[in-house]
């Protein structure tokens, strides 16, 4: 993503020649003859650096920087002056302009003053991000501090030293199931060579047998020239078969050919054609139930079998969600060009409530929408949608396995409820007491005897001044 530069000049001349040069070096820039357009465009966002006259038709330089800095206390403005405006100058950096350039200059002077204050910027982005990082750990593509995830990293560095091993990936959508298995092509001997990803559920079986296997000249009436296969096209690499569970019975005898004798044929074909492909295979669904309806092959899924690995939903890795959201965060700063901090605690403990059917896409997915949607500097529980501040009633704990006697299991689920309703009461409404009882449609009396029952405080739902 180019660097974005805007030029605030009235000279024509200045502005054409900077524009010119500076799009030649790759960058993205903008122009203002006036300081109140200027400023229209540092407010519209997505400026990584301005270059200001301190002389302008409309107001000084000096004001359109001090309306810049109470905008952006961190933006990058470089100032153009005239001989005998030195002292102008450094009072322009006084109030937070990074450099000055004095008239007449040459481009490579103020071409080296950009790149350099951009670099700055780069490297305290960098150390921000470091900062962040020493919150959560980031293992190839994914981003986890529990003890299960951790395990799975372990899992995956174990699995890349095998690279000829089948392997299979279990877990709910949304969990990563594609991330896992590309992070063991590319820490394996097998990194250099094609990693090829084909859903079983996107096509019909024809399609998917041709796409797999490809075809011969005339194998079928579309077939009007030999066509070569994914196992092909992958030689030497990585397949994974997502949603395997899906691919027809009779495909599956194929797969398991290929597998044990490392060779198949194109349709149509009357030879054997020898590939060397590792065979990743994931899947959302339970394998065991699809052998006992006889919609998955028994034989395969012990051939698949040989390196299991399960993906755990993200509700059973609460600690991984903040650090997961915070990742998005550094993510979408920087593919948005925006400067969102974070996460305010009420928004945190919102997230962490929250049952999270989609995983960790759903995650990501919240966190773009954010981005696109709201105009925030941190994301507090007003940008978040309904759904995440008042769940649906699995994250209240209602789908929980019955234990002990009726009675017993019950009082378990209503406890859970009354404890999940309760924070999430005092989330929505910062935790202020009264609101939170009109809104449940109870006396205040009643809701702070349940909040005592429950020891919740609301004073660590207010917001922190």
């Amino acid at each position: 993503m180019p660097r974005t530069i805007l030029v605030i000049d009235d000279e024509e001349n200045i502005r054409d020649f900077l524009s010119h040069s500076f799009q030649v070096k790759g960058y993205e820039v903008y122009t203002s003859e006036s300081g109140e357009r200027g400023l229209e465009i540092v407010r519209s966002g997505g400026i990584d650096l301005v270059i200001l006259d301190i002389r302008l038709p409309d107001m000084s330089g000096m004001e359109v920087l001090k309306k810049i800095m109470a905008h952006n206390p961190e933006a990058l403005v470089i100032m153009i002056t005239a001989y005998g405006e030195i002292k102008n100058a450094v009072e322009a950096m006084k109030l937070g302009a990074y450099d000055y350039i004095p008239k007449p200059f040459e481009f490579a002077e103020i071409e080296m003053t950009v790149a350099k204050a951009l670099k700055v910027v780069e490297l305290e982005n960098e150390i921000d991000l470091l900062k962040r990082q020493g919150e959560w750990f980031k293992y190839e593509d994914m981003v986890g501090k529990s003890e299960s995830m951790k395990e799975v990293f372990k899992i995956i560095d174990r699995m890349a030293k095998t690279p000829d091993s089948t392997v299979l990936i279990t877990g709910e959508s949304g969990t990563g199931k594609e991330l896992v298995a590309k992070a063991i092509h590319r820490k394996s001997d097998r990194r250099d060579k094609p990693f090829i990803v084909i859903n079983c559920t996107a096509l019909p079986e024809n399609l998917l047998e041709s796409e797999l296997f490809g075809h011969e000249k005339g194998a079928f009436t579309d077939a009007k020239e030999t066509k070569k296969g994914l196992f092909e096209i992958a030689d030497g690499g990585t397949m994974l078969l997502d949603e395997i569970v899906d691919m027809d019975v009779r495909l599956q005898s194929k797969i398991l050919r290929v597998l044990e004798e490392r060779s198949f044929r194109r349709v149509g074909g009357m030879r054997d054609i020898k590939v060397d492909v590792r065979m990743i295979a994931a899947t959302n669904r339970n394998l065991e139930e699809a052998i006992k309806t006889g919609k998955f092959r028994e034989d395969l899924y012990f051939r698949l079998k040989v390196l299991p690995t399960h993906l755990p939903p993200l509700r059973e890795r609460k600690e991984d969600i903040i650090p997961l959201a915070e990742s998005f965060i550094t993510e979408y700063n920087r593919k948005f060009g925006k400067k969102v901090t974070g996460l305010t605690p009420e928004a945190k403990r919102a997230l962490l409530n929250y049952y999270w059917p989609g995983n960790i896409r759903e995650l990501k997915n919240l966190i773009e929408r954010i981005f696109i949607l709201e105009n925030c500097t941190e994301i507090d529980v007003g940008n978040l949608p309904t759904e995440i501040l008042m769940p649906k009633a699995s994250a209240y704990g209602i789908d929980m396995p019955p234990e002990g006697s009726f009675k017993e299991a019950k009082a378990k689920v209503v406890d859970k409820f009354e404890e999940n309703y309760l924070r999430e009461l005092l989330t929505v409404n910062k935790g202020n007491v009264s609101r939170s009882a009109v809104q449940a449609k109870m006396k205040r009396s009643n809701l702070q005897r349940l909040l005592r029952k429950h020891s919740i405080k609301s004073s660590g739902f207010k917001p922190s001044v």
